[in-house]
């Protein structure tokens, strides 16, 4: 009897398995990806654009470019959180690079191109010290996706108005 019991008992705990794994798999399916999307509600309030496709990002990742911010959003009629689909775009060039003599430097090395990428060398001629850096008298910046649209900087700096100054 006890054989007869493991002989039913076993195919019938994998079946209930495999349901569960379909359920949770057919959870995940079910969200769609909007290239924008505007949340109406919650801790998340406002216009999210998608960072790339489902396959790039591993599906459904957003960036609020008013904030910063970046979300794994699904998108689906279920729960309490209420959205929308919106038609925006994501901004696709940095802002202007901080200009050099603001801040001291004696030139700035730059293609005018602000697509991710890109990259400003400030040159801080001796002397003269670029201040809290390592002694180099060059100082790089980079349209980077990290603080886009803003530009990044050493150790990973947000520069977006002002740059280490020259002195």
């Amino acid at each position: 009897m006890q054989a007869l019991n493991n002989k039913i008992c076993f195919p019938l705990l994998g079946v209930i398995l495999l349901f569960c794994l379909i359920q949770h798999g057919d959870s995940q399916f079910g969200c769609t990806c909007y290239d924008c999307q505007t949340i109406l509600t919650g801790s998340f309030v406002g216009t999210w654009i998608t960072m790339g496709t489902e396959v790039e990002t591993g599906g459904c990742l957003y960036r609020n470019y008013q904030n910063g911010k970046m979300i794994r959003s699904c998108g689906n009629n279920l729960g309490s959180i209420l959205y929308q689909q919106c038609f925006e775009t994501a901004p696709n060039t940095c802002i202007e690079p901080p200009a050099y003599a603001t801040f001291g430097y004696d030139s700035r090395t730059w293609d005018g191109t602000q697509l991710v990428g890109s990259s400003v060398l400030y040159t801080c001629n001796p002397p003269k010290l670029i201040s809290g850096y390592n002694g180099s008298a060059d100082y790089a910046i980079y349209c980077a996706a990290q603080y886009f649209p803003n530009w990044q900087g050493y150790q990973n700096s947000l520069i977006s108005t002002s740059l280490p100054e020259c002195v």
